[in-house]
């Protein structure tokens, strides 16, 4: 049966040829959409690290063009009077907010093996695993004891300690950076001690690529260390009416700076959202190709059954069931189809063992891509050939054999 299938395909190679390549660059168009999503959803499972439950972000803005300068008495009043509202449970500075896309990216180096990279940079104080719910999986989070080496000491995630000092654990070890000219201008490294490693700390967004985090002491005495940005942590149930209460005691603290403030929850929707537009335009455009690959193999089966009459006509008049005209049909575009896809795996195979998109496809996601993949270009192949195939098993022999 598999031989004869092979004989009838090669017979109208000329035809059929066209109609894999057809395939082919469907299959490739689907596997790259499947892969993105099967890539976004990985990272959409992965914890972000934190809890953004609950907490709400404000950003300090002043009339002028120079950015707020918070000195340790600015710093000493916002966390004192913060802590009167009833709402709030903590609050902590931040350099940059959680669900936003800045970032400072720098080279971190572990000292003794000279392995690097890059990472993000975040400066925050004291009471940041606090306020957004961090779990440290080894060391401590910053305190006091570190004011007198606030340069010299850093907590990082998983994911950097794991590619800096594989196999061991990365408290009391040395890396170099970042880099703090100002605090040692004269100093060609700038060595710093992991005192913590946290799991992750995913803060721009579940979408957002794994990568190396190092969080630095803030102290309101480093000049270098200028902060526009806080979290505040309130109890479960607070409701928006707090924003004006606590832009109202913000006014009071410091009546010439600006305030925006935001809940997390509602950044992180708004990001979602970003992410599902830039995902929306070539999700239509493969299901474009799909309608449009679907009618031109329905079209294409049509015209050639229509053509193999006679041949449908001599099989029935040998004895052949109308199930097995139908089958025929069936499988022939299945072969067809598979001819294509085996070309195409072939070729897209050399993405996870070639490494280059090693970021995005390894071989778990190469296969769970190629499976949908193939799922879907299979459906469509069977569902435009079930009406060509039952139109043909449905001819008598009679009526086949005086076709002209």
């Amino acid at each position: 049966m598999f031989q004869h299938l092979l004989k009838i395909l090669w017979q109208r190679k000329t035809k059929n040829l066209m109609l894999s390549f057809e395939i082919f660059l469907i299959f490739s168009v689907v596997f790259a959409i499947v892969a993105g999503v099967v890539y976004n959803t990985k990272l959409y499972r992965t914890p972000l690290g934190f809890q953004y439950q609950d907490v709400w972000t404000v950003s300090i803005g002043s009339a002028g063009q120079n950015r707020p300068v918070i000195d340790a008495q600015t710093f000493e009043n916002f966390k004192r009077e913060l802590s009167t509202l009833p709402e709030v449970e903590s609050m902590s500075f931040v350099r940059f907010r959680p669900f936003t896309r800045s970032g400072f990216r720098t080279n971190l180096k572990s000292a003794e093996k000279g392995v690097s990279q890059h990472s993000y940079i975040l400066s925050v104080d004291d009471d940041f695993a606090k306020t957004m719910g961090m779990v440290l999986e080894e060391g401590r989070w910053f305190g006091a004891e570190d004011a007198p080496e606030n340069d010299k000491v850093i907590v990082i995630n998983r994911q950097l300690a794991d590619a800096l000092f594989p196999g061991q654990s990365a408290v009391g070890k040395w890396m170099e950076g970042p880099n703090n000219k100002e605090a040692d201008p004269g100093s060609a490294k700038d060595l710093r001690k992991v005192i913590g490693v946290v799991n992750q700390y995913r803060y721009m967004g579940e979408l957002f690529e794994l990568t190396g985090i190092g969080f630095v002491r803030y102290s309101p005495l480093q000049k270098s260390a200028d902060m526009d940005n806080f979290v505040v942590k309130v109890k479960p149930g607070t409701s928006n009416l707090f924003e004006l209460k606590l832009y109202q005691k913000l006014k009071q603290l410091r009546n010439d700076w600006e305030y925006t403030i935001g809940r997390s929850v509602d950044a992180r929707a708004t990001q979602l959202h970003e992410k599902a537009i830039v995902f929306t335009p070539p999700v239509l455009v493969a299901i474009f190709l799909l309608i449009m690959v679907g009618f031109g193999l329905f079209g294409v089966l049509w015209q050639n059954t229509t053509r193999r009459i006679p041949e449908i006509g001599l099989r029935r008049a040998l004895g052949a069931a109308s199930s097995n005209i139908y089958w025929q049909i069936v499988f022939e575009q299945l072969l067809l189809s598979s001819l294509a896809i085996v070309l195409a795996l072939v070729l897209l195979m050399q993405i996870p063992l070639t490494g280059a998109m090693s970021k995005f496809i390894d071989w778990p996601a190469f296969f769970i891509s190629a499976g949908i993949s193939m799922f879907i270009i299979y459906s469509v192949s069977v569902i435009c050939a079930l009406y060509p195939a039952w139109s043909a098993s449905r001819l008598s022999p009679t009526e086949a054999l005086h076709y002209e």
